[in-house]
């Protein structure tokens, strides 16, 4: 089987451009995508039948190293509890969006989420600060 690792190299970075800005430099990113993906080259050399392009492994696993290190980053400094509320939020903000084509104002999503001021406020502090 022959592999081109600069066609690893472009397909590892499109998918690392997904998860920039987030807290760890594109490099960091691109390293842990591309070890992940020469994991899989690897375990995979003897298959004559695996293409990585075609293969939902291949990207399922650069994305899954890529999201691991990037949730382990942000749980070393957010409580559980913030990262399930920021979660709960995004999760809202996609739905309001999605059903009233519009976004929601803060009255909106203090009542969609049953939630006071002082944690939308936090959940604001923490998506500028991660920039999720």
């Amino acid at each position: 089987m022959n592999i081109d690792k600069n066609k690893v190299e472009l397909y590892v970075n499109s998918i690392v451009r997904k998860y920039s800005n987030r807290g760890i430099s594109d490099e960091e990113l691109f390293n842990v995508g591309m070890q992940a993906a020469l994991k899989v080259i690897d375990e995979n050399k003897n298959n004559p039948n695996f293409d990585m392009l075609k293969d939902y492994r291949f990207n399922w696993f650069i994305r899954q190293a890529i999201t691991r290190i990037l949730n382990e980053s942000i749980e070393d400094n957010i409580s559980k509890d913030d990262i399930d509320l920021v979660n709960k939020y995004l999760k809202f903000l996609r739905k309001y969006r999605k059903e009233n084509n519009k976004e929601p104002s803060e009255k909106d999503i203090i009542n969609g989420l049953n939630i006071n001021n002082s944690d939308l406020n936090n959940i604001k502090d923490i998506i500028n600060e991660y920039n999720l």
